[in-house]
């Protein structure tokens, strides 16, 4: 059914309804603000290559807020699937070291459903409590 004038404002007002509230929307975009520095930084500092930078920024969902899934980002990086997860967990559990890049993502994983290989990385990393509570 096409939306006319008139169930116009009130089609604008179920929309919005739908989103999160302003605060959690400000919390979400700085989470992503300050992940994406935290990474630049490493690759500024060559602890991370542009392509390892790029698969964070799409699985992460820092590009487009949309967290892309093994399949997606491996079609934007033109390699397989298998290749990304394995990269990932290189980059996640070998390259970055720092304590405050998991502080940060794990409390971007409390407004954003991260993928299942980096909420497992928060718990190879501690900072989830318990393995089988937090990865539902």
């Amino acid at each position: 059914m096409p939306i006319d004038e008139e169930n116009e404002e009130q089609a604008i007002e179920t929309f919005t309804d739908l989103r999160q509230p302003p605060d959690v929307e400000l919390q979400v975009l700085t989470c992503r603000m300050q992940l994406s520095t935290l990474i630049q930084g490493y690759y500024d500092s060559q602890c991370i290559d542009a392509l390892d930078m790029r698969l964070l920024f799409l699985r992460l969902g820092l590009v487009d807020g949309h967290c892309s899934t093994l399949i997606e980002t491996g079609k934007e990086l033109h390699m397989s699937s298998e290749n990304v997860r394995r990269r990932q967990y290189v980059i996640l559990r070998k390259k970055i070291r720092d304590d405050s890049f998991f502080q940060l993502l794990k409390t971007y994983h409390q407004y954003v459903r991260l993928p299942h290989g980096i909420q497992q990385s928060l718990w190879h990393q501690g900072h989830f409590a318990h393995k089988n509570t937090d990865l539902l």
